[in-house]
Formats: structure tokens, sequence, C-alpha cells
């Protein structure tokens, strides 16, 4: 027939396949579009502590659940362009003559987009706004091209569209709204929050979307409150609830306008809070009820109400079972509020729970996490200092008061069990009754005299009574303590601080820890009983206080408390390792704090006692460290010779010269370098304490740097040996320095596979199985399997090359997870394989310790 034809330009011709087109093809695939879009939106949970985004994009994840409405969407259009295109002879698309063409490569476009296909919709779109120039879909095929380029990060591409399609005279007034909204969004995309107000503002007078508008205005809204105009903003929040949009954007306008109230005007202060408490009593209003407290608690903050700020955040924290986000931010809240007063036991825990509920997205995610970890840390030496001296003060008292003491510990352990027996029995008769109720009222009879897990109803109800008391709880060992060590009474706890046991507890203990806590050899097998272990215990209280002291100055900026902690190490012991560095410290902090007496007293010990060192050149000239500062030779000309000294194991020396570094060199990019240097040191000299705090200062010292990750490598690995539950020898300790120091890591370097047996094997057949392998799966790679023997009792195979770690973790993974048959015949105990770089196979062989390599590479490939 003429009338299905795509040659023929009539009107015949235009009618059919305009008609056809439109119903057969384009309505569906638009209604197919529709559904993902409803799928996206309805499953999506908007986030009001954030700006909203003016459009609603699916993430890469989200992405993958909109394919199959997406793809139908692709394929009927497809059919539709295929047989609806009409064409001159020569088969060129004649632009316009079938005016449901244009609109369904615009919609094509939008699916590619919506599946993260960009490239895909940005042809669609590309050839609509260069093929219809004559049509207003090139509008619609412009702005989409807008927003795809804004999505691959081609600003100035988007912005020259932008600007092309603002100088369009013809431009449609719902066009106009549409690239208004486009304009803003790509000023919010690079938080360019000023000039994303102006488009949105016009977007929001221009549309005819009631919806949309809701919705831009509220954008508008937040915008303002971002930039400080709180009595602009509540204008717009209020204009929002006008609109009547949905429940959920009313109840975030209202809480939002509560929030740029201004301490200024206590009337309007007395009228939202009148209307946030009655916010409270609307059952509509149950599950963000958190919400409305955080509104009052900032309130109360602006009016200077600390008890009533600090109570509605706790109300707001009880409150939340589901909205994390809003929880983590009543958490920072009365974290910051400790922080300011400096009480940091509650800041820490406060901030600790934060950073449980918030994703590195969040805002200021690192900040938080940062005073959470110096916080962590300043605790934990805390508590180092009381447990020791818990643990001294009981070593100290006589046999016959401190068996008292026990008895009535164990007593107390007791009491403690009984009293959770009862709470758990209390519990599973709750459950039952609860489960009797729920049969009684027509719940699932399936669970009739079943155990109460297999309950879904008395489940159900226990959750909800755990979310009640105990909040959201990883799941995890000791999850009810914020401090996982088990305090027993006095700051003493049952695992001391690692402290070494006596030789007494040692033979009674069998030099095995015991657990069993109604054993009174259980509380004695830590206690400092000997001089050797008295002078350990006070080793850690000093490098306890040492650590503290610097956490104080250098990473909570509390100068007062920092000398405070210093100038209470000093008194207590008086000839302490960091005597001098330490009195160093309180000359300047005394300087910063303006306190000229204490500055006076420490200036005259340097220069009466100790005239000669390097702090009284400092103190005596002060255009020392500017002249140090100025000669970058000297720096690197002493941190060489200090290199040097660590490389022949003259550690005595380096600590020496690293101490002169600190005070003498100033700001030089060197000293973190420096510190490093003096770490190891401390490492290899003053045992595995005095090496963790030295670590722990760099972090701290340094959370920016280079030298950072180094020394949490050393860190880690100490930690990961502790946490296994063994004792750090010496040997131990230098093979941790040993194998974090020397071993490199480049992900982009060339690596080699190894597989190492330990003892006889046919290495033949080993070879063949590899060369098989590498030819099925890795044919084009030119992969080579060697044969070496690593020494008398072991046989070590290699292949090589791969370029860069993600090849050859391929590889790795290939090997031992999916082809476990090659090593069928051998015994699984003498099997050891890996990966390792060209530059790291040298120092490997040459001292061929596996288990030193192996540790870098579980912390470096395998993570």
């Amino acid at each position: 027939m003429n009338s299905c034809s795509t040659k023929h330009n009539t009107w015949i011709t235009r009618t059919f396949h305009n008609t056809t087109s439109r119903f057969n093809g384009y309505f569906y695939a638009n209604e197919s579009v529709k559904d993902g879009l409803f799928k996206l939106e309805s499953t999506r949970k908007e986030d009001y502590n954030k700006i909203l985004p003016i459009f609603i994009y699916p993430s890469p994840d989200q992405a993958k659940g909109l394919f199959p409405e997406m793809d139908k969407a692709v394929k009927k259009l497809s059919i539709v362009i295929r047989h609806h295109t009409i064409t001159t002879k020569a088969k060129k698309e004649i632009p316009g003559a079938c005016k449901w063409i244009a609109p369904s490569y615009v919609l094509m476009g939008r699916a590619h987009f919506y599946k993260r296909d960009f490239f895909a919709a940005m042809e669609c779109f590309d050839y609509v706004a260069r093929t219809y120039k004559k049509s207003n879909d090139r509008f619609m095929g412009m702005m989409w091209l807008i927003r795809t380029n804004d999505e691959l990060g081609s600003i100035s591409e988007a912005e020259s569209l932008i600007d092309l399609l603002a100088d369009e005279k013809d431009l449609p007034k719902d066009y106009k709204a549409e690239l208004a909204a486009v304009e803003a969004y790509h000023f919010m995309l690079r938080d360019n929050y000023g000039g994303a107000l102006k488009p949105l503002n016009k977007a929001i007078a221009l549309t005819g979307d009631k919806k949309a508008r809701a919705r831009y205005t509220y954008i508008s809204a937040q915008l303002e409150q971002k930039l400080g105009k709180l009595k602009k903003a509540s204008e717009l929040f209020k204009e929002v609830i006008q609109l009547k949009p949905s429940y959920e954007l009313t109840f975030n306008a209202q809480i939002s306008r509560a929030r740029c109230f201004e301490v200024s005007s206590v009337a309007e202060g007395d009228a939202i809070k009148k209307e946030l408490k009655k916010m409270l009593k609307d059952k509509r209003n149950s599950e963000y009820l958190d919400q409305v407290y955080y509104s009052l608690a900032e309130i109360a903050e602006k009016e200077k109400q600390m008890g009533d700020c600090i109570d509605d955040l706790r109300k707001s924290i009880k409150a939340s079972i589901n909205n994390n986000s809003q929880k983590a931010l009543s958490f920072i809240k009365l974290a910051d509020i400790s922080f300011d007063k400096a009480d940091y036991r509650p800041a820490q825990s406060y901030y600790d729970s934060a950073v449980s509920l918030i994703k590195p997205d969040f805002p200021n995610y690192e900040m938080i996490n940062n005073k959470k970890k110096s916080l962590s840390e300043l605790i934990r030496n805390i508590t180092i200092i009381t447990n020791q001296d818990s643990l001294q003060r009981v070593a100290k008292m006589g046999t016959k008061e401190r068996d008292a003491k026990i008895e009535q510990i164990i007593l107390q352990e007791e009491a403690e069990e009984k009293k959770k027996e009862e709470e758990r029995q209390n519990q599973l008769a709750q459950a039952k009754d609860n489960a009797q109720v729920v049969q009684q009222t027509g719940g699932s009879q399936q669970n009739n005299g079943q155990w109460y897990f297999y309950n879904s109803s008395t489940v159900t109800f226990g959750m909800g009574e755990f979310r009640k008391k105990w909040g959201d709880r990883k799941l995890e060992d000791n999850w009810r303590r914020s401090s996982k060590e088990m305090v027993l009474e006095d700051g003493v706890t049952a695992a001391g601080e690692q402290a070494e046991a006596s030789d007494t507890t040692k033979k009674a203990s069998g030099a095995k820890k015991l657990k069993n806590k109604k054993d009174k050899t259980y509380y004695l097998q830590n206690l400092p009983l000997t001089e050797d272990a008295v002078k350990k215990s006070d080793e850690k209280i000093i490098e306890a206080y040492y650590t503290l002291g610097s956490i104080y100055k250098e990473q909570l900026l509390n100068n007062k408390k920092s000398a405070e902690t210093f100038e209470e190490m000093l008194q207590r012991y008086p000839e302490n390792k960091y005597k001098l560095t330490t009195y160093y410290q309180l000359y300047r902090l005394s300087l910063a704090l303006k306190d000229q007496k204490k500055s006076d007293y420490y200036k005259d010990i340097f220069l009466t006692k100790y005239p000669e060192t390097e702090y009284a050149k400092i103190i005596r000239n002060p255009g020392y460290n500017s002249e140090k500062e100025g000669n970058m030779s000297e720096a690197e000309q002493l941190y060489t010779e200090t290199f040097q000294l660590y490389k022949d194991s003259n550690y005595t020396a380096v600590i020496a010269k690293c101490e002169v570094a600190d005070t003498a060199l100033g700001k030089t990019p060197l000293l973190s370098k420096f510190d490093l240097l003096h770490a190891l040191a401390i490492g290899h000299t003053q045992g595995v304490d005095a090496f963790e705090g030295a670590l722990t200062r760099m972090i701290i010292k340094y959370p920016k740097s280079d030298v950072k990750d180094k020394a949490q490598e050393y860190l880690d690995l100490i930690k990961k040996q502790k946490g296994k539950g063994k004792s750090i020898t010496e040997t131990k300790k230098d093979s941790i320095i040993k194998s974090a120091a020397e071993y490199l890591f480049d992900k982009d370097a060339e690596y080699f596979w190894v597989f190492i047996y330990d003892g006889n094997t046919d290495i033949n057949k080993i070879k063949i199985k590899l060369s098989d392998i590498n030819t099925e799966y890795y044919n084009l790679e030119n992969l080579k399997v060697d044969y070496i023997m690593l020494d008398k009792d072991r046989n070590m195979v290699t292949v090589k090359s791969f370029g860069g770690k993600e090849k050859a973790m391929t590889y790795y993974n290939l090997i031992t997870k999916d082809k476990k048959d090659i090593f069928a015949t051998l015994d699984p105990t003498k099997i050891k394989t890996f990966v390792i770089s060209s530059e790291n196979f040298p120092v490997f062989y040459k001292d061929k310790n596996i288990g030193d390599y192996l540790a870098f590479f579980q912390e470096k490939l395998l993570k």
C-alpha cells in the first residue's frame, strides 16, 4: 500500500505514519519510560539535610534496575524510526515529514540517559539538534545535550549550548522554564549556589507544573539558607507550604523554616516553638519526630539555652529509628557541644556514634572522622594511665587486702551474672506472652510452639524494643560498650594494657591468659608485682602522657590542657626520656598562653642547666630557626647524615639528630621524614609501646602528609598482631619494621605471580598446568613460566609479567579461586602464592623471608 510507504511524502502517507508512529510505538515507549521513572522516584528517599537536586537521576546501581523499562522503550522507538521515517529516493530523511520521529529520537536519548549510557544518549540528542532546524524538538534535543554534557563533566560544551539557547528568540515559554531549570542545575553541580539562584527563580516564575514549582521553590529556599540569607529563605519555605505539595515536602518546609529562626525576634521564636510542639502531637509526624526535636534544639542553641538544647538532641536521637542521616546530625551537634567545652570523653562517644551512621559523602565526613580518631586516641591514652595507676595501686596492697578486694570483685561478677540471667528469663517470658497475644488476636498460627526466633511477630517486637533502648548498633562483640575492654573495678581492666605478666602469675597461669572471671588468678595475671613489671608500667604511663600532651597541642589545639599534661608528667616522672623535649614544649606553650612567668622559668632551665643544647641556642637566638629554615641545603645534609646513621643501625644517634632537627630546622618539608626516622629508631630501641606512641604522634602531627600513610602501615601491622592475641617480641617487632620499611607499593609497576612449595614435588607438572591456563585465558599476553630453587627445601615458580597490580591480582584470583585442581595433589599447608612487583622481588629474594613479604602483600594488595 502506498500509505505504508516511507518513500512518498504525501498527505495520506504522512497521516498514516504520524498516527501509527504516535499510537503504536511512541505512546507505549513513553509509558515504559514513565514506568521506569516512577520506579526510580518511588524507591528513592530524599535527604532533606542536603540541598535537593533539581532533577532526579539514577545512581549507577539504580540505573541497572531501570534497564528493563528503558530497553523496552528503545526497542519500540527503534521500530518507529525504522518503519515510519519518510525519506527521499536517496533514503535521506525528510525532517518533519513524520512529526513523531524527532520526539522518538529525544525519548530514545532519554532512555539511554537514564541507563547512564551517555554517549548513546548524546548521539540521539545531537542528531535532533542538527537535523530538525525548523522544529521546536531541536530545543529539547539541545537541552538534553546540556544535561548529558553536565553528567560527563564537559562544562564548556554545556555552557556554550546554554548561551546558544538563551539567545533563541522563538523559544516557547515552557521550553524557557525547562532551560532555566537546566541552567540552575548546571550551576549547582559546581556548587555555584549564587549563580544558580537567578535561573532557578526564573524557572519558578515560568513553570506551569505545580509540583515542579514547589520543588524549585524549596531548593531556592535551601540555596538562600546556604548563603546565610535566613529571612529570605524563611519566606520561600513559607511559599512552599502555601503551594500545598506532598506532606513530606510540606513537613520539611516547616522544619527548615524553623531552622531559619533568628534570635533577635523573640516573638517569632515563641511562635515557631509553639508550632513545632504542636507538630509533635500530630500522628502523621510520628516518623519525623527526630527532625522536630532537632529543630527545637537548634532554636534552644541560638537562645543560649544549652540545657534544653542537649535535652532535645537526646530526644531526637531516641526518636530516630530509620533516619540515620538525622540521627548522625544530632550526634554531631552533641559532640560539638562537648568538644567546645573540652569535655572530650562524651565528645568521642558522640563522634564515634555519628561516624558509624554516615558514609564518606556526608558533609564534613573527613573532619568528623579525624576528630573521632583523635579523641579515640586521647581516651585510649587516658585509659592507659588510669589502668596502670590502678594496677600499681592494687599491686602495692598487702596480700590480705588484695585478696579481699578480688573476692569483692568476684562477688560483684556473680551478682551481675545472676541479674543478667533474670533479665534473660524475663525477656523470654515476655516474648512468650507476646506470641500468645498474637495468636489470640488472629496472628499467624504456623509458628505455634516453635522457638522464639522462628516467630516473626515476636522477633519484630524484640527488634523494636531493642532499637528503643539501644538505637542502631553494629553487629560486633561487646556492642554495649563504648570502650571494648572489660573494666573490672577502679579502672583496672581484665586485659591490663597488654602488660607483661609477672613471673609469679606466669607460673600460676602456665604463661597463658586466663579467662575465668571467677578465678582469683584472672585478676592477678596483669598486676605489676615485680620491680621489672613496675618499670614497664611506668614506661607505658610516660608514653601515654607524652602522647596526650601532643594530641592536645597538635590536634585539639588546646594549649592549656597540653601544658597541664606535660607538667603533670614532669611532676610524676622528673627524669623521663622526654624531659628536654617536654621542657621545650612547655616553654613554647607558655609563650602561646602569654604566661611570662612560666616561659621565663623554662627558659632559665635551658640557659643554666643545658646551655649547649640546640634548645638553648634557639631560645638564646630568636632568629636561629629562621636562619636554619632558609638554609635548605643544611637541612638536606642533616637528613642525609641521619638516614645513613639509620642504615648503619646507629639508632641512638638517629634519635639525637632527629630531636635537633625538630627544633632547629623550622618548617622544612623534610621535617616529616625526620620524624619517621625518629619513630623507626624508637621502634628499634624502646619497645613496641614506645614505637606505637611515636607513630600515633606522627599521624596526629601530619594528617595530610605522605609519611602518615607509612606510619599507618606500621600501626596496622602492630594492631593486627595484637588482634591475634600474640605478644610482639623484639624479633617480631623488628620484622614488622623491616617488612613495612623495605617493600614499596606501586600499583602500576610490573608484577610477577609467585608459587612456592616447601617440599619435593614434580615441578614440571605444575609448569605444564600453568602454561595450559595461560594459553587458554592469556593467549595474547606472552606470559612466561620460570622455575628456580628458592633454597634447598623450597621450590619457586613464577609467571611473568603483568602490567600493574590489577592484572596481576586478576591472575592471582583465577589461580587461587577457580583453578584449585592445579594443586590438588599437593599439601596445602606447604603452598604459598602471591604477586610481587619487579622492584620488590630482589628485596624478597635476598632474604627469602616469606612471612615478611606476605604481611606486606596482605596489607597492600589483598585489601
